[in-house]
């Protein structure tokens, strides 16, 4: 009962902490895990789920990042398949500590993730990519990415858009109602048009 009432109050705390350092974005802390392990970029949104089984284990998202409902983050928690067993015989057993190295997950700028997807620990999701509705993200995803289930499917752009996109720093930008991208903001981007809406998106 008590370490039921615990664990209620160190997520009411989590979420507290979290909101209070977040307030370039509007995510929100649904999990207990570690506020200082996780860092997150301007007007990026959704919820939080972070599974975090290793303290020493990161996650790092960028900014304009949009997280649909039930996604979640997996941090550490990695078993060695190498071994003659998975299980964790060495912190289990011998109370060794751990070799398994936990590697930072990052999710760049601009990149979209759909409902009840699962990131695992250490991937890269690249700049600008989709995650498709309940897709299981194990290994990085090149930038501006359609990945769907389990692998890419294709890519948003052609490589020259790719290649101007990736030169946009979206946490420097700032948009509001009237400005010049306003005009912009609902126009497919092409090979012929790239240029000038890119100008009026960082202008």
């Amino acid at each position: 009962m008590l370490k039921k009432l615990r664990n209620i109050l160190e997520k009411q705390l989590v979420k507290v902490n979290w909101r209070r350092k977040n307030k370039h974005n509007s995510t929100y802390a649904l999990t207990n895990f570690n506020v200082n392990s996780v860092q997150v970029g301007s007007r990026s949104y959704g919820d939080l789920n972070i599974l975090q089984y290793d303290k020493t284990a990161t996650l790092k998202i960028g900014s304009n990042v949009s997280i649909a409902s039930d996604v979640h983050f997996l941090l550490g928690g990695e078993h060695d398949y190498r071994r003659l067993s998975t299980w964790p015989y060495q912190s289990l057993v011998y109370r060794q500590k751990s070799d398994w190295t936990s590697y930072a997950t990052v999710v760049e700028d601009d990149v979209w993730i759909g409902y009840g997807s699962t990131i695992l620990t250490g991937v890269r999701i690249g700049k600008g990519s989709i995650i498709g509705a309940k897709s299981v993200v194990a290994k990085d995803i090149p930038p501006f990415s359609v990945y769907v289930g389990n692998k890419v499917i294709k890519k948003r752009f052609s490589s020259t858009i790719i290649e101007k996109l990736n030169k946009i720093d979206f946490e420097k930008t700032s948009h509001k109602k009237g400005d010049v991208y306003e005009q912009f903001c609902t126009i497919p981007l092409t090979e012929e048009n790239v240029d000038s809406i890119i100008e009026a998106f960082i202008d």
